[in-house]
């Protein structure tokens, strides 16, 4: 039942739907698209998230909500989809949409998420059309789980993957968005790996440029798992790009460290380690250290700053390397990876004392 319930928040969450001319999807020339909204907030001012599809959700960019509107301008070289999610009302649902027309004008309701209405575009029109039938299976869903219809959720079940299966091998751009959502919000794919891999293959032959391509291939490799080492790139603190293989010197043990300045267990993790290479001496053992969920700069220099870590701090902003979705790791904050010196994977986020023994036997 948990995993229905999961799969129904995210058919809501997700859009496809209809077809798109392959050339404008592909095209390399900026678009620019004006997002005009009207917001049913009785008058009181609030804020939107702009969200950008397969970026960490808390890279987003601010939009003010003034006396119930607020006007934005997306420059894009791409059709793709965003979301605009309430900072202090609408539950955190996203309203998600395509920037596919010159103007999107948004009727939108953060009590009532039904009410919700995007207009402009062919691609938010079919949307709409189609959000109408998801939002039925949704009803059907809440009904069935109140009953406790184990047999009508099932079926439910092998409806609602149907429909989505049928959206997908239209291979329209929408299909891709939904392709690539399916994948990086679920730990246990809803469909084999050998199916995602058919239809990524059609849809890279299709769109070989396209934004999704780079997302779907480098979350595809994160699915089939680490027993290795995955080279990546990633950025110093002089802002020069440089390869995680090449920082890695002939020790033990490699300890990547992958952390979010957000993220509290990861830098409570951090804390120990930091603690206990201090205590207890530790030899033999590399960290390397790679902060995400930045957009800037300046946001890794004061987070670098601030926690002062005796091994240096490297980073990537706005997801640019994708390493999150290539560690699968993508829906959390961070993780800890223990490679030996051969680069095969010993553990997935190691304790403190499995570090400390393995160093001793080592």
């Amino acid at each position: 039942m948990k995993r229905l319930g999961l799969f129904f928040l995210i058919l809501i969450f997700c859009v496809s739907c209809g077809q798109r001319n392959k050339e404008r999807i592909n095209n390399k020339d900026l678009h620019v698209s004006l997002l005009i909204g009207k917001v049913n907030t009785n008058g009181l001012n609030d804020t939107l998230f702009l969200e950008k599809h397969g970026v960490d959700f808390r890279i987003n960019e601010k939009i003010p909500v003034i006396d119930g509107s607020f006007k934005y301008k997306i420059e894009s070289n791409q059709i793709q989809q965003y979301s605009l999610i309430f900072e202090n009302d609408g539950q955190f649902i996203p309203i998600d949409f395509f920037n596919d027309n010159d103007t999107v004008f948004f009727d939108l309701h953060p009590k009532d998420f039904d009410k919700n209405k995007v207009r402009g575009g062919s691609l938010n029109k079919l949307r709409s059309l189609y959000r109408k039938k998801y939002f039925e299976l949704a009803y059907r869903y809440e009904d069935l789980y109140r009953k406790k219809d184990s047999t009508g959720l099932k079926k439910l079940e092998e409806e609602t993957l149907a429909l989505y299966k049928k959206e997908i091998e239209e291979y329209s751009i929408h299909g891709y968005a939904l392709l690539y959502e399916l994948m990086s919000a679920y730990q246990v794919l809803p469909y084999s790996l050998s199916s995602f891999q058919k239809w990524f293959k059609k849809y890279k032959s299709k769109y070989p440029n396209h934004y999704y391509s780079k997302l779907v291939d480098v979350t595809l490799e994160g699915k089939k798992g680490i027993s290795n080492f995955k080279n990546f790139d990633l950025n110093t603190k002089e802002g020069e790009r440089v390869m995680a293989k090449d920082l890695i010197v002939n020790k033990k043990l490699l300890l990547i460290d992958f952390w979010a300045s957000w993220c509290r267990p990861c830098i409570e993790k951090g804390q120990l380690i930091k603690n206990n290479i201090k205590r207890k001496n530790w030899k033999g053992i590399q960290i390397l250290s790679v902060l995400g969920g930045i957009k800037t700069k300046e946001e890794y220099e004061f987070v670098r700053e601030k926690y002062n870590y005796p091994w240096e701090i490297y980073y990537e902003l706005n997801n640019e390397f994708n390493i999150w979705s290539m560690y699968n790791i993508f829906n959390s904050g961070g993780s800890q990876f223990l490679f030996d010196g051969k680069g095969k994977l010993l553990l997935k986020s190691p304790t403190i004392h499995q570090i400390d023994s393995i160093l001793s036997s080592h």
